[in-house]
């Protein structure tokens, strides 16, 4: 992230760390006080379990450790102050820890988030862990964050749904053109290479690669390959829509990826006469 932003999100860390102290009650507060001691001694404990669980469960950008390491500290050491509030009552003792984890769950789920993590959707996760490439505002990566925590609270009660359609109209309204051409650019980048050497590796099999220089035609069609991609992500729900930006796409495909489809087109010739031998 550039300065501007990082500077940002560390004053939002420390706002967050003295909300959180101040949201401790005035018994908690005396507790600790009183207790002062054996809490810290407890609490620390429990705190580096916390944050050694979650960075081994996730990995945190470097500028929030410090942040998330804060969280586990005041959340632990409430929950100790619990054990002195509420000696003899567990369920009342079970209630007021549940309350705590509940009232931090969102505070560890935005450092989870922000630093790429696949915990709401993978459009999310390579949001955030492309930021600088995608270039997000302040205001944009507040706005997508809260967007990302809502989908994992509807995806934990409805793991099966597919949040894509409500993804990709916030991030048509949140981004600008340049931002989402290099969001796609991300998020497809894996396939559109693989599909482009897979392309390359039947064209050298059939011997069409002679005239061709291969990192140039790789690189023409994984290109190729990323505008398609991104055509069936905006009209996922639309098969003609898609088919129709897929064949403007084709007008200028370049000389590769033209043979590799020609291949395509023989070998689907070839099924149809084999299967038609054998119709009487």
């Amino acid at each position: 992230m550039n300065k501007k932003i990082i500077t940002l999100w560390l004053l939002c860390a420390v706002t967050v760390a003295l909300a959180q102290t101040n949201s401790m009650s005035e018994n908690e507060k005396n507790c600790y006080l009183k207790h002062k001691n054996e809490i810290d001694i407890r609490s620390e404990i429990a705190s580096e379990d916390l944050f050694r669980e979650l960075t081994t469960s996730y990995s945190i950008k470097l500028i929030y450790e410090a942040e998330l390491k804060n969280i586990c500290n005041i959340l632990e050491m409430r929950k100790v102050i619990c054990d002195y509030l509420q000696p003899k009552d567990h369920k009342k003792r079970f209630w007021l820890k549940k309350g705590i984890i509940d009232y931090y769950h969102d505070s560890i789920d935005r450092i989870v988030i922000l630093s790429g993590n696949d915990v709401s959707s993978p459009s999310m996760a390579v949001i955030f862990k492309f930021s600088d490439y995608i270039k997000l505002t302040p205001e944009q990566v507040d706005n997508l964050v809260k967007t990302a925590i809502t989908h994992k609270q509807i995806l934990k009660s409805e793991p099966r749904k597919n949040m894509w359609k409500e993804e990709l109209s916030i991030l048509q309204r949140e981004l600008s053109e340049e931002q989402l051409e290099r969001f796609f650019n991300q998020k497809n980048s894996r396939i559109a290479l693989r599909s482009a050497v897979t392309h390359w590796n039947r064209l050298n099999e059939n011997g069409l690669t002679n005239d061709l220089d291969s990192a140039r035609s790789v690189n023409q069609m994984y290109v190729h390959i990323l505008k398609k991609q991104k055509a069936a992500d905006i009209y996922f729900d639309d098969e003609n829509q898609k088919r129709k930006a897929w064949s403007e796409i084709d007008q200028f495909a370049p000389l590769a990826m033209n043979r590799s489809y020609e291949i395509s087109k023989r070998i689907v010739t070839k099924k149809q006469t084999y299967r038609g031998t054998f119709n009487w």
